[in-house]
């Protein structure tokens, strides 16, 4: 019995554990950001848009509004964005998003008041915040992934579009923030006649974050795997995005397809014909009647019943 009453406590450590990932993650993506707007060298690709719109605001006399609601809006919109794609295959699970990115909001306006207190006149220091940013932000992403429990909207929605165009994940991702830091980029030049929160910084956020995910994928690697891989009660790991329609599944290659009245498939790869000592002819694959010449047999797993 006490084991029975182990194994019924396990499941809720690993979601709690997962869910603190999450949350540190979150947490540190939304540092990351606001350090970056903080280095005045370019924001990561997310955040130019919401970046040029907080700045003209706050051009314009409008104080009251920040960076994490201006970040708040662009997250809801891509939220809005993967509805209108997905309609009914809309996991409702995944209007959890709300909640994680007020987190993300909140945080970023709480780091921004923390980091006034740091100079940012010397490019010296621009540059040494501006890689800061780089690796917590890739520290940040690394932990969402490791939780696998939520994924921020705009993550989520390339994780979409990835899904319903078939291309690859990186491919998808690089496109989406070339179209963000490009939109940002003629908000700018259009509202200010220069380029703001578009430098270099948001290059080397754009080139150098993946690469530092791999390092600390690598370094963080043995405290991870204690991590519990627990599911987290209404949403299954791994499908976070829309699942195929029915009959459009794609069949693994290794896989025989039916023949001959046979309802079994073979869940490995064959190994090659190989002659067959002693008869002096080839170990034929195909049926005697195929263009196989007389007297070759098949081979057993592919003979009829």
């Amino acid at each position: 019995m006490g084991d029975g009453g182990t194994d019924a406590r396990r499941p809720g450590k690993g979601v709690f554990a997962r869910v603190v990932l999450m949350v540190v993650g979150v947490l540190l993506v939304g540092m990351a950001v606001a350090l970056s707007k903080h280095a005045l060298t370019g924001t990561t690709p997310i955040s130019v848009i919401p970046a040029v719109v907080y700045d003209l605001l706050r051009d314009n006399g409008v104080a009251t509004v920040t960076l994490g609601m201006c970040s708040f809006a662009m997250n809801a919109a891509c939220l809005v964005v993967e509805l209108v794609l997905l309609r009914r295959r809309f996991p409702v699970a995944q209007l959890l998003q709300v909640p994680v990115v007020l987190l993300m909001s909140a945080s970023v306006d709480m780091w921004m008041l923390l980091f006034e207190a740091i100079p940012n006149d010397v490019y010296p220091v621009q540059l040494l915040c501006t890689a800061v940013s780089v690796a917590v932000l890739a520290l940040g992403v690394y932990l969402q992934t490791t939780a696998d429990v939520l994924m921020t909207p705009g993550d989520a929605l390339v994780s979409v579009i990835t899904r319903l165009t078939g291309r690859t994940y990186h491919k998808v991702k690089v496109a989406f923030d070339v179209v963000l830091v490009a939109t940002g980029a003629v908000l700018s030049l259009l509202f200010f006649a220069e380029l703001r929160d578009v430098r270099e910084g948001t290059v080397l956020a754009a080139v150098g974050t993946g690469m530092v995910v791999a390092f600390w994928a690598r370094v963080l690697a043995p405290v991870m795997r204690r991590v519990p891989k627990d599911p987290v009660p209404g949403i299954r790991r791994g499908s976070r995005g829309p699942r195929p329609e029915p009959g459009r599944e794609r069949r693994p290659r290794h896989v025989t397809p039916r023949r001959h009245g046979r309802t079994d498939a073979l869940p490995w790869r064959p190994p090659s014909p190989t002659p067959r000592t002693g008869s002096g002819r080839a170990w034929r694959t195909r049926r005697p009647g195929r263009g196989a010449p007389r007297g070759c047999r098949a081979p057993r797993w592919r003979r009829g019943p």
